[in-house]
């Protein structure tokens, strides 16, 4: 690991730490969002802003297996390595409430990148924060 990226990891993990998030173990990939936790859902409107968004989210030290993008035809995007993508958003939102799925699913079906990260309140809080700096490139939902 470089000196910078070591330093950056120090720093996202203070001001974690500071808001009570504690690193927990968890798998590199999902096979689903499961909702026991709550999640922020981020819909981009260009796979560059979520891109962006999930480079930022790693910066800052979320770990990667809370993070799953859903876009439609992904493999055409590199996105990051170490997160879920997947362009099947049944598989992905089950257990959404029914009126919150058919909003973000008519997203999907409009080629809208969804970003969604499960954790504790302080890491979504977090992670919403983060994904909302790219005004009028994305929406971020607390669900």
């Amino acid at each position: 690991m470089n000196e910078a990226l070591s330093i950056k990891r120090s720093i996202a993990s203070l001001v974690l730490g500071s808001l009570g998030v504690r690193e927990q173990k968890v798998p590199l990939v999902q096979a689903k969002i499961v909702r026991n936790q709550p999640c922020v859902v981020g819909v981009f409107h260009h796979h560059r802003d979520v891109k962006v968004a999930i480079s930022q989210l790693q910066d800052a030290g979320i770990p990667m297996g809370w993070i799953v993008a859903l876009a439609r035809d992904y493999r055409r995007y590199d996105l990051l390595s170490g997160i879920k993508v997947s362009d099947r958003f049944e598989e992905q939102l089950l257990d959404v409430a029914p009126g919150d799925r058919m909003f973000f699913y008519k997203r999907f079906q409009q080629g809208k990148f969804l970003v969604v990260v499960e954790g504790d309140e302080n890491a979504i809080r977090f992670a919403g924060a983060i994904m909302s700096r790219r005004r009028g490139h994305s929406e971020v939902w607390y669900l």
